[in-house]
């Protein structure tokens, strides 16, 4: 691949290399990986977004997923087992809502956030679980939350730190942001195409995250990393990134931070 790639690596900023570090065609973009932090990205926005509307949701309530949503819940009420009394809980990117349904059933203020405002009243009048309707990187809620939680979501966007700006923002001072998505260390680690990357709309999977791609992303958001897990079964690897105080806005001649 001789092609010039304009775009610079979307997690640690780093220029893209010529010839850049090609993984794959995927119809009209190209995905490259950035060899500084492994993140495998889209080299150009694609010429469609994807439709993440009622019909994609109701994809997630195989038994797999409904039983992720309990292991999940469960993990998630340990690692704050005690930490807040009326604990806040958003959850990024809610899907079928069953992890947030869980986490209320536990005495959790719990809540989650989604695009598909048909989804929200599906999901309020099967099982009163409350969804709200917005792109999370735009979301502005009344005040904020102790855990910021996120499954399979981040990889679906195009400008990964605009995610990590906001999780941090409407984070308490001590929270944590708990954060699942695809590693990419398992890219090119078995027989076949990644299966990250055969989404059904093939613009989907457009930022996947290499480990020291989701520290730079943190560290740029004054988010410490608690722990990471990797999980060869899924690809898949899980952060617990803690907010340990306010970010400072830059200063005039700063212009690094304020990049996006």
């Amino acid at each position: 691949m001789n092609k010039i790639i304009q775009r610079e690596c979307p997690a640690c900023f780093t220029p893209a290399p010529f010839p850049p570090t090609w993984v794959e065609t995927v119809e009209k973009v190209e995905r490259i990986m950035c060899p500084e932090c492994d993140t495998i990205y889209f080299d150009r926005e694609p010429p469609e977004k994807p439709k993440y509307d009622m019909k994609y949701n109701l994809h997630f309530f195989r038994p797999g997923d409904i039983m992720k949503a309990g292991i999940m819940a469960t993990k998630l009420a340990k690692l704050i087992e005690g930490k807040w009394k009326n604990t806040n809980i958003l959850e990024a990117g809610s899907g079928n809502g069953l992890t947030v349904l869980l986490l209320r059933a536990m005495g959790y203020n719990a809540f989650g956030v989604d695009l598909d405002p048909a989804l929200s009243v599906h999901l309020m009048e099967k099982f009163r679980t409350p969804i709200i309707t917005a792109n999370f990187e735009e979301f502005n809620p009344p005040g904020k939350y102790h855990l910021v939680y996120s499954s399979h979501v981040i990889e679906h966007c195009f400008r990964p730190r605009r995610f990590f700006q906001k999780a941090a923002s409407i984070l308490e001072t001590g929270g944590i942001f708990y954060l699942d998505t695809p590693d990419t260390y398992f890219y090119e680690r078995g027989p076949k195409r990644w299966h990250h990357f055969a989404t059904r709309n093939p613009y989907e999977h457009c930022c996947l995250l290499g480990r020291k791609g989701l520290k730079a992303l943190a560290n740029a958001e004054g988010l410490e990393v608690a722990e990471i897990g990797r999980y060869s079964d899924f690809g898949s690897q899980q952060a617990v990134l803690i907010k340990l105080r306010e970010k400072v806005a830059p200063g005039p001649g700063n212009t690094a931070l304020r990049r996006n």
